[in-house]
């Protein structure tokens, strides 16, 4: 966020909605881990011009996305209800 007000406010918002909210905590943090390292993976191929590496790194965001969103998970269950 580029407002830091806004930010503030956000920031205190997501706060309240974790103490409320413990066991979503837990893919919450999955969540953050795995755009955190899709955005490392996305710079890669930004960068890349070989197209076996992009081969490579299309599996490995294959592999984050198995890894981090198992059917399981929390956040998986709240997408297939809301949808």
């Amino acid at each position: 966020m580029h407002v830091p007000s806004l930010s503030v406010r956000f920031g205190l918002i997501l706060e309240a909605y974790c103490r409320g909210n413990i066991e979503h905590l837990s893919p919450l943090t999955k969540q953050v881990d795995a755009i955190t390292y899709l955005g490392k993976l996305a710079d890669i191929v930004k960068v890349s011009d070989d197209i076996f590496t992009n081969l490579v790194i299309i599996n490995q965001i294959k592999r984050v996305l198995n890894f981090f969103f198992d059917r399981g998970d929390l956040y998986y269950r709240g997408y297939k209800k809301s949808n």
